[in-house]
């Protein structure tokens, strides 16, 4: 039988894939864990199934930042709405070494809004202002990632 269709032996030995303060990741087993968050496919498992789970969530994790760095790009997107929602015009930024998107304009106060539907202007480098009352935080940039994902926003609360 191959290592790879054996199973860790008990919860403490089960492989995960930890984040670094660095933004870096590797796969070390749970009792190595120290505080460090990250991803554990489901215990009892085959390595093979463990390792496929663990490159499968790096690959989604890659995948969002190429989407994210796309729309960074561009002036304003049509981007869907959050929670899955209806696509929205949106502008995507990073402030603070954060990402965070605004869907720009005023929204209907009944929905479900970013940070509660407090609006807030959003400036960019460029000196182009938004308004929205949709902001939605993303998360932090990892350190590899800052010289392509710079700041290129602030935020201003109204």
């Amino acid at each position: 039988m191959s290592i790879l269709d054996q199973s860790a032996p008990c919860v403490e030995d089960r492989l995960r894939l930890v984040y670094n303060r660095d933004g870096t990741c590797e796969i070390v087993a749970e009792n190595e864990q120290a505080g460090r968050g990250g991803f554990a496919p489901a215990w009892g498992q085959p390595y093979r199934k463990v390792l496929n789970d663990i490159l499968r969530s790096v690959q989604s994790s890659t995948k969002s930042w190429l989407e994210f760095h796309a729309a960074y790009l561009e002036d304003e997107t049509l981007t869907k709405g959050p929670l899955g929602g209806r696509e929205m015009i949106a502008v995507h930024f990073v402030a603070g070494a954060h990402t965070y998107t605004a869907y720009t304009g005023t929204h209907h106060k009944g929905s479900f809004l970013g940070f509660g539907g407090r609006r807030a202007e959003i400036t960019m480098a460029d000196g182009r202002v938004f308004e929205s009352n949709n902001l939605w935080s993303g998360r932090d940039v990892p350190p590899d990632l800052r010289d392509i994902l710079r700041d290129n926003a602030a935020i201003k609360w109204l």
